[in-house]
């Protein structure tokens, strides 16, 4: 890991706009809980996509943003990454769904992980 800073970058889910603001609600949460610094990019994979959907983000269209950081801040080579199909290089870029991702999406895998920064463009339900 690097640095004190650990993120979670929240993509879109791609199922509308408040099942959107339900993921990022979930996703907030789990963030405080990983003690992880929120980070929402609603690009290209975003139903509400900007124009420029690489460049700017959908999510502060319609809302403040949730820190004080952005996609750009999370793109550095010698950052990791989970799942390991992100990297610096795609994270503007739209996902695949893939709910092993998560490991199954069990919320609790995502507790020890150790990488810089943590990717989730699927819904974990929280009980």
């Amino acid at each position: 890991m690097n640095g004190n800073n650990r993120f979670l970058l929240i993509k879109a889910w791609e199922n509308g706009f408040w099942s959107d603001e339900s993921h990022v609600a979930g996703q907030l949460l789990i963030a405080e809980l990983t003690n992880r610094i929120p980070v929402i990019f609603w690009g290209a994979d975003s139903l509400y996509a900007s124009e420029d959907p690489l460049v700017t983000d959908a999510f502060t269209m319609y809302f403040l943003p949730v820190s004080s950081y952005s996609v750009y801040d999370l793109e550095k080579e010698n950052y990791t990454y989970y799942p390991s199909r992100w990297n610096y290089g795609n994270l503007r870029f739209p996902g695949t769904k893939d709910l092993t991702d998560f490991e199954d999406v069990a919320i609790a895998s995502v507790f020890n992980r150790s990488e810089d920064v943590l990717v989730s463009n699927v819904h974990i339900y929280v009980d």
